[in-house]
């Protein structure tokens, strides 16, 4: 699939903002999935002090969430 896709970044202490992106490729055993909801978890943390603080990695909203798998690098029998 072609195009892009919104994401949230952490971009300052408390400050978060949507961007455009590519939507990345699945590749080897990778499904690209389309989520529909994603709540804050642990990024909190990071939103709260700001982007790589403390040694944070987290440099976006949601990691855990609900979405349908839009497409699949290489067919297979899961469903």
């Amino acid at each position: 699939m072609q195009g892009t896709m919104k994401k949230v970044v952490i971009t300052g202490k408390q400050e978060a903002a949507l961007v455009d992106m590519a939507i990345p490729q699945p590749v080897d055993d990778w499904v690209l999935v389309k989520m529909i909801v994603v709540p804050m978890c642990t990024e909190y943390k990071a939103w709260l002090r700001g982007p790589g603080a403390s040694g944070s990695r987290i440099n976006a909203l949601g990691h855990e969430g609900v979405g349908e798998v839009f497409e699949v690098a290489h067919p297979c029998g899961v469903e």
